[in-house]
């Protein structure tokens, strides 16, 4: 660590708690992260940002400084939680962590990431090969939709690198996983409980769907030794009181980061509808919700960029893995952008009332931030 660095660090770590304890208390539902944007542009602007503004989908963008290249090293954070409105906010001190809806998911790593900014504009150097460029996003919570938008308009072939700062830095994901959502709906004539007897009840036929296909998910998923896969049955529904059931729902995702192992479960829904539909018994297998991003940034780069920011991160003391995530460098991945997220705090229960920080862990947050500026020849 140089000694400007150093002293940085030494004297912003107060100030970055200020920070954090005043940015945790600002509601941010996605789609709602106005107020946040707004504190973050004023922070920037007193930082001596020369531009900063918000994109037609509501994220933040300031570029630091241009390189020589022509292209530029995202770094992101995002504003959103998961939170309503009505969400009270408080922070409360519980031993060495402060708890507090969002606090967490994505707050403190967005506080550490304005101060990685605000050392760069303090600091000048010669110019570098490639830009700076900040992002704060909306809308991550939700399908990153910040994070689509901006790389669409922004334009792929115009990043080296987008890092996603989310979670907690002892977790590296140089990779992502991606979820498929489909609702599945039975129909059955129904009639009265007693006087239609017999007669096929939705809400059975969609409950021996959901063994069948479960078990065969369950069975699937513990046969793969690699990467990270599951499913879910979201919600079931169905039913009208003293009735026999003439439909039912249920809503269920898959994920992994290997296209074909969405596909395969997929197929277990698929498979069991061809073969059970009668014309008393009827299923409709619907997709819905955001779209899966699928990477196609190879595997030997995914590896290699991997491997080199989980010795770093080592190389400051802090026992860390590499694992694979739903984060906002799906989207630039899926366009063959190389993209890696992971924390910049030690950040715990996630999307819960529970969501926590060690607000002691910020300042090495900031370093290995600034590590990774130097490892990217930018500072």
């Amino acid at each position: 660590m140089n000694e400007a660095v150093k002293s940085f660090i030494d004297n912003k770590a107060a100030d970055m708690l200020e920070t954090l304890r005043t940015l945790a208390l600002i509601p941010a539902p996605s789609g709602m992260e106005r107020e946040r944007a707004r504190f973050c542009a004023d922070f920037l602007r007193n930082a001596g940002a020369a531009e900063v503004r918000r994109d037609r989908v509501g994220n933040l963008i300031c570029p630091l400084r241009p390189g020589r290249s022509g292209k530029w090293i995202v770094f992101s954070a995002h504003m959103d939680t998961v939170f309503p409105l009505e969400t009270p906010l408080s922070i409360k001190e519980e031993g060495d962590r402060w708890v507090c809806p969002g606090i967490g998911d994505d707050t403190a790593s967005l506080v550490v990431l304005l101060y990685a900014a605000r050392f760069i504009l303090e600091n000048a150097t010669e110019e570098t090969e490639h830009g700076i460029l900040l992002l704060a996003t909306m809308g991550e919570e939700i399908g990153s939709v910040g994070a689509k938008a901006f790389t669409d308009d922004f334009g792929a072939e115009n990043m080296a690198f987008f890092y996603s700062f989310d979670g907690n830095f002892r977790s590296i994901y140089p990779n992502v996983v991606n979820r498929e959502m489909y609702r599945i709906h039975v129909n059955t004539p129904g009639g009265h409980a007693l006087g239609a007897y017999g007669s096929p009840n939705a809400i059975e036929e969609l409950a021996k769907l959901l063994q069948a296909v479960c078990g065969q998910c369950r069975e699937y998923v513990a046969s793969i030794h690699e990467g990270r896969n599951a499913f879910n049955v979201n919600t079931v529904s169905g039913g009208t009181g003293n009735n026999i059931a003439d439909h039912a729902v249920a809503e269920m995702q898959f994920r992994s980061n290997r296209p074909e192992r969405v596909e395969t479960m997929v197929s277990f829904v698929k498979q069991y509808v061809q073969t059970h539909g009668t014309d008393k018994i009827r299923f409709t297998v619907e997709p819905y919700g955001d779209e899966a991003f699928w990477n196609t940034v190879p595997d030997g780069c995914i590896a290699e960029y991997g491997q080199k920011h989980l010795k770093l991160v080592q190389s400051l003391g802090v026992d860390a893995h590499l694992s694979l995530s739903a984060t906002d460098c799906r989207y630039p991945m899926h366009k063959g952008v190389p993209s890696l997220c992971m924390g910049m705090a030690l950040a715990y229960d996630p999307h819960t009332l529970r969501d926590s920080v060690v607000p002691g862990s910020l300042p090495k947050g900031l370093e290995i931030l600034l590590a990774i500026f130097e490892m990217n020849g930018l500072i």
